[in-house]
């Protein structure tokens, strides 16, 4: 019996071995089929990365900075060399150890490596240099829109985008708006002149204008006349000075000439005035005759003369002195007061004109927007990208509402006509009109 029972355990083992057996084979399968699901999942997702990879960058990632941009600039491991900083009028930027970089026209990578390509010349060491773009050139509208003007860009941005941000189309133009847009921008330009006329400043700041449509060549002339003038008073207040600060500095140096030979007449007169004393003197003691004493009080008369005449000169060219400074704070008094009287009557103007604008827009008939216009009214809409190029022409695209912008383009929107069919869009012609930036 206990054989038997023996036996009976033995084989209850080998059967548990058996299925232990099988249960492991199973587990192993499933690892194998784990295995190989893990391993296409991750073919598959180096795929959809590499596909990732591939995709086009947007046209914004080629985006040559321009004036106005704003950037911050961060060095690792140097936070007293990191910046926010903005590209000027003249197309620099200006950080701590490097003073009026040319950042214009530059990519992102190229402004990168030229930081840090600097900075090791300035012996820092292995300085990690990373520029991000933190604020963009405004896109442009102007035409055919309810409210023309600057509107903030964002990467991605379209057409359809920026009109609606400009209230929808306008179907009715009027002359009275494009002449106030025009006077808005001229005050505010005579404005800025005479504010930079103020504060010494040769060049006239355009990136705070305000947002209404005028044409790049019509904002081109303006600036340059302002700036024009700007230069000419500038030059005319220059050379006064300059004239002015002639005549003081030869007005002291006169004064010093005269002071110089008052001390040496000083000097002279002391030393005759005691030949004449001891000739006197001599002259009682009977051992000179009267015409020695004659001729050394000639002599002292002479000397004290000159030197009345010497210090009546100094007094003289003090007294001028005196007057060609206050000639010249009154020159520099004068011309500010000027300007400040000039600045308060025109920012009443811009004022005036800006309320007269307001009111016709508000006033302004005849205003579609996107949702209300059917497809036909769309399809008689035709758009124009204006947009600079690296070499700073200016390219023209024929466009339509999908058409994505980049920072510092202007869109014109206008009515198709009979006479002038629509351009095919995404056409671009280069032409070399070099306009200011928007």
């Amino acid at each position: 019996m206990p054989r038997d029972g023996g036996r009976e355990r033995t084989r209850q083992d080998e059967q548990g071995q058996s299925t232990a057996a099988v249960a492991g084979a199973s587990t192993t399968a499933d690892a194998g089929a784990t295995l190989r699901s893990t391993c296409r999942i991750a073919r598959i997702s180096g795929l959809i990365g590499l596909a990732i990879a591939l995709l086009p960058i947007p046209a914004v990632a080629d985006y040559l900075l321009h004036r106005g941009d704003g950037l911050e600039i961060d060095v690792s491991g140097e936070p007293a060399l990191s910046r926010r900083v903005s590209i000027d009028d003249n197309g620099k930027i200006y950080l701590p150890l490097i003073e009026g970089l040319n950042a214009a026209g530059l990519s992102v990578a190229q402004l990168q490596l030229k930081v840090r390509d600097l900075l090791l010349a300035r012996n820092l060491q292995n300085p990690e240099v990373t520029v991000k773009i933190v604020e963009y050139q405004p896109v442009y509208v102007d035409g055919a829109v309810t409210y023309p003007g600057s509107y903030s860009y964002h990467p991605g941005l379209t057409v359809r985008e920026v009109v609606a941000q400009a209230d929808g189309y306008d179907i009715v133009q009027r002359p009275e708006t494009a002449r106030l847009s025009g006077e808005l921008v001229s005050q505010a330009l005579r404005a800025e002149r005479l504010q930079a006329a103020l504060e010494g400043r040769t060049q006239i700041d355009i990136t705070h204008l305000p947002t209404v449509p005028i044409t790049p060549a019509n904002l081109s002339e303006i600036v340059a006349v302002e700036t024009q003038r700007l230069k000419a008073e500038q030059d005319d207040n220059n050379k006064e000075k300059a004239h002015l600060e002639q005549m003081i500095q030869a007005t002291r140096e006169e004064i010093a000439a005269l002071e110089q030979a008052r001390q040496e007449g000083t000097r002279e007169v002391a030393q005759l005035r005691g030949d004449a004393s001891n000739a006197r003197q001599m002259l009682g003691k009977g051992m000179v005759q009267w015409t020695r004493v004659l001729d050394q009080q000639q002599a002292l008369s002479g000397a004290e003369f000159r030197l009345f005449d010497v210090t009546a000169r100094a007094t003289g060219a003090r007294i001028d002195l005196e007057k060609l400074a206050r000639q010249w704070q009154k020159t520099t008094d004068e011309r500010r007061v000027k300007n400040l009287q000039e600045l308060e009557t025109t920012l009443l103007e811009l004022a005036t004109t800006q309320l007269r604008l307001s009111a016709q827009r508000e006033g302004r008939p005849g205003r579609a927007t996107m949702r209300e216009e059917s497809n036909g009214d769309r399809a008689a809409r035709q758009f124009l990208i204006l947009r600079k190029t690296e070499s700073d022409n200016q390219q023209r695209i024929a466009a339509d509402e999908s058409a994505e912008l980049l920072p510092g383009d202007w869109v014109e929107v206008s009515e198709k006509t009979a006479s002038a069919p629509a351009a095919a869009p995404a056409r671009a012609e280069s032409t070399t009109n070099k306009g200011p930036r928007h």
